[in-house]
């Protein structure tokens, strides 16, 4: 070039950097006039800034804009970087902008449906300022509200005892340890970004000595929602079941008030026909139509604990279900109190509930029967239960209603008000039938013996009213020839 214009060309782009020549970055691409900028005034966005060729966070706006337009194509960017020098952009303006989003209604990083890729992204990002600014990091961690919890706020990374939130099983109680969200936690690049800001892990032990000191120096849980935390906790994370300090935790009831595993009885609420709240709920009286049988007032604890984890669910080798029942909150109804009578619940059910009786014992025989005694089965025994006629019955005068009895009643002419029990959903297996052989124990009867025929020819009497035909007389005479087959010296008293 000829000496005389050989520092234009400079003079020019010297000139040209205080001119607004250059479009700023518009996500709206509208490119107006008036969003023309000096060369000296924009940053270009480097890659780690970019989402699918969009900036991760919205440019400032009006004088404080800074993005190059990335309309432009990028050889012409590169020629214009090399006349104009124009830098990446500061890590300074990015963390203005990442403020600008984090204090906007509409801001991206808050968003819930914000997309994984654009946080992980954006924690990369802020981790590389973290490392090579110093000073913007400090600024980072004393002014963003970047950590997000689990209850929704977003903190920054000033507020302490923040803890990352258990990946396996239930969560920590939010009421005893802060967490991060745990979606936020499952990202790599995010929780990476929240250890370098604090968040440190709390180990379970930890969590669960807080849950021992909230019930044994304060006040224990607050609500319904923070009771069942607290307990799911313990459920997963702690095996010793005997620890003595269970009996200073409490549940709230159905009504919601707190009851201790120390100083109350516990039932767990359920639909099943044979489960406490049916069996102790006011219903019918069968000993007087019309008439309600009273409610048996017990203690039942909140459903909302009952449906915490499904059955399939075993922790240190117990379902939920029974490791509640292991801390005394009871399944079935209890059959002794703690003075080892009879329980007013048992009680209860012996009066008002006839119907039930002998089922509640061959399902919970297993149980019961290690808490027998002679007391008990005397009271057992005695109680009204109902047959077949529903008719009631003293138990200890029943007989069980085996094929070959009822057969052999039906025969005698004895069809229908025989006292043979009623039992809900009798199998004619013979091997589940030797299921019920306990109830002996209780006076029932399982034989056709002298007993049974003198009960028979007892039913006939009572039947006197009947109409007399062969049928009748033809039983009648055939129970006395029984009689006389198995009378011997032995029964002789008995019978006459």
């Amino acid at each position: 070039m000829n000496p005389l214009w050989k520092d234009l060309t400079f003079k020019i782009i010297d000139l040209l950097k205080q001119q607004r020549i250059l479009y700023s970055h518009d996500p709206r691409h509208l490119h107006l006039d008036g969003q023309l900028s000096k060369p000296t005034d924009l940053r270009t966005l480097p890659q780690n800034c970019l989402l699918n060729g969009e900036p991760l966070f919205a440019d400032r706006p009006g004088a404080n804009r800074k993005y190059l337009s990335l309309q432009y194509q990028q050889d012409d960017v590169d020629v214009l970087k090399r006349a104009f020098l124009i830098p990446d952009i500061e890590d300074i303006h990015m963390f203005h902008r990442i403020k600008q989003d984090l204090e906007s209604p509409s801001s991206i990083m808050r968003d819930v449906a914000t997309d994984v890729a654009w946080h992980s992204l954006v924690a990369d990002l802020i981790i590389s300022i973290l490392e090579r600014s110093p000073g913007v990091g400090r600024m980072i961690e004393d002014q963003l509200a970047l950590i997000p919890l689990s209850d929704g706020r977003w903190v920054k990374a000033s507020t302490e005892d923040i803890h990352f939130p258990s990946l396996n099983g239930p969560p920590m109680p939010a009421d005893l340890v802060t967490t991060i969200h745990y979606e936020a936690a499952r990202n790599t690049s995010r929780k990476d970004l929240f250890g370098r800001l604090g968040v440190t892990n709390f180990s379970p032990g930890r969590v669960i000595d807080r849950i021992w000191s909230c019930y044994i120096h304060h006040n224990g849980a607050s609500d319904l929602e923070a009771s069942k935390a607290h307990f799911k906790y313990m459920y997963w994370h702690y095996p010793n079941i005997d620890d003595a300090r269970f009996s200073r935790l409490w549940l709230f009831d159905t009504r919601l008030n707190k009851v201790t595993f120390q100083d109350s009885l516990m039932y767990m609420p359920s639909n099943d026909e044979y489960g406490p709240q049916e069996l102790l709920k006011a219903a019918p009286d069968l000993r007087n139509p019309g008439q309600l049988a009273p409610e048996c007032p017990v203690t039942y604890v909140h459903q909302e604990y009952i449906d915490l984890f499904p059955p399939p669910v075993r922790q240190h080798d117990l379902p939920w279900l029974t490791w509640l029942e292991t801390l005394g909150v009871r399944r079935i109804p209890r059959l002794k109190d703690d003075a080892g009578s009879l329980s007013p619940e048992f009680r209860h059910i012996l009066q008002y509930r006839p119907a039930n009786i002998v089922k509640l014992l061959e399902m919970q025989w297993v149980i019961y029967r290690r808490e027998i005694d002679h007391p008990i089965e005397g009271e057992i025994s005695n109680a009204e239960v109902t047959c077949r006629d529903a008719s009631l019955v003293v138990l200890s005068n029943t007989y069980f209603p085996l094929q070959n009895l009822t057969q052999e009643a039906e025969e005698l002419g004895i069809s229908s008000n025989f006292p043979f029990l009623a039992v809900p959903g009798l199998s004619e297996d013979e091997r589940l039938l030797e299921d019920w052989r306990f109830l002996a124990r209780f006076g029932v009867k399982f034989e056709a013996n002298l007993n049974f025929y003198i009960r028979v020819l007892q039913q006939h009497r009572a039947q006197m009213h009947q109409p007399w035909n062969r049928d009748t007389r033809n039983g009648i005479l055939k129970t006395y020839e029984l009689i006389a087959d198995h009378y011997n010296e032995i029964n002789r008293a008995f019978v006459v």
